[in-house]
């Protein structure tokens, strides 16, 4: 069992040296980081790729994107023999990688694999993986060093001591010395494996997954640590806009009016909003607050709107003074007619026979 133990250590310390230093010409060793290859290769697992004379289509390839010092591990599914340069693909994609990979680029073809193996090399690299590889080992054996150097120590004090007395019988052993145990020399190499395991996690591979969606880009996760919930992002206010106006009110003593919609899920605060017309005649919004998805009205005295002669335009202004929203007519209206958007909220305007004030817009 004494001997087994060892040649694990021995072994397992060569393949980390391996995994660690293992960036030869002929071979490399990389830790996958994500899982664009499985099934054939899980997420975890260790990958070893040997530089080969001939790379063909279904073979699994180690290489650089470019100038890009990330390692990606994918299958060829295209080969450009004129060239010599390769199209290829995570099995577990739907779409093709949307680069080429030039020969030179390639590091090797995936010769084996261990599968989850690099968890142990990412639980390493961690506190808690550093302590129980590292500190832990060294810290048995220092201690089992310092029991035996001083048990070595009391032993040759005792010694000189029984022969200065010339005492030669019946020695007194205060400490056993065949039967103590005394942690083999080779348990030296306990911390050293935990060193290599936490050297090991710093070589990654990485699989790459790309996928397009409506002006977005998706890509795959390249690390083991558990992803958190996603925060929901807080959500963009749209400004309010001109909904419906009326210029004419009849009898002319009623207010000319302007219909405001607030399109957001919460309330929104006019306040340090105005309305402009075509004469550069201001009309301060009041400071208040236009509930989720409701109507404002700003009313006038009849007057204000019709300034152009014929037709006006009205305009949104923002507390920055920008303009949010802008409506302009050029024809003389009837009393008691509206100009509404139609559809409600979201259509161009309509020159209605109706006014709908604070209601959706209906234009028979």
């Amino acid at each position: 069992i004494y001997n087994t133990i060892i040649f694990l250590i021995l072994a397992a310390s060569g393949f980390l040296l391996f995994v660690y230093f293992g960036k030869f010409d002929f071979a490399s060793a990389y830790i996958v980081t994500s899982g664009s290859m499985a099934p054939a290769i899980d997420t975890g697992s260790i990958v070893f790729s040997v530089k080969s004379d001939t790379y063909k289509p279904g073979d699994i390839i180690t290489f650089t994107n470019g100038d890009n010092k990330t390692h990606i591990t994918h299958r060829i599914i295209y080969k450009d023999y004129q060239n010599n340069n390769f199209i290829t693909s995570g099995d577990a994609n739907e779409d093709l990688d949307r680069w080429t990979v030039t020969s030179e680029n390639v590091k090797g073809k995936v010769l084996f694999t261990i599968p989850y193996a690099g968890y142990l090399a990412n639980f390493a690299k961690e506190p808690y993986g550093f302590i129980l590889f590292i500190i832990v080992p060294a810290t048995i054996i220092i201690y089992e060093e310092l029991k035996q150097l001083i048990s070595e120590s009391i032993k040759s004090v005792k010694s000189l001591l029984r022969k200065k007395r010339r005492i030669l019988t019946n020695k007194i052993n205060l400490l056993p010395q065949k039967n103590n145990f005394a942690l083999p020399k080779i348990a030296i190499a306990i911390p050293l494996v935990g060193s290599f395991i936490v050297f090991a996690s710093l070589s990654g591979s990485f699989f790459s997954d790309i996928e397009n969606s409506i002006e977005n880009v998706l890509s795959a996760a390249t690390n083991f640590a558990t992803a958190g919930p996603t925060p929901t992002p807080a959500p963009t206010a749209q400004n309010p806009i001109i909904n419906e106006l009326l210029p004419n009110p009849d009898p002319p003593s009623d207010p000319e009016w302007i219909e405001l919609y607030n399109p957001n899920n919460a309330g929104f605060d006019l306040t340090g909003w105005n309305l402009v017309d075509a004469a550069n005649s201001s009309r301060p919004l009041p400071s208040q607050i236009i509930p989720p998805l409701s109507y404002f009205v700003y009313e006038t005295p009849e007057g204000w709107l019709n300034n152009s002669s014929p037709g006006d335009t009205i305009t949104l202004i923002d507390p920055l003074s920008n303009p949010v929203d802008q409506y302009t007519y050029t024809t003389d209206v009837a009393d008691n007619r509206s100009f509404a958007r139609i559809p409600d909220t979201s259509g161009g305007f309509v020159l209605c026979q109706i006014p709908t004030k604070g209601l959706t817009n209906i234009c028979p």
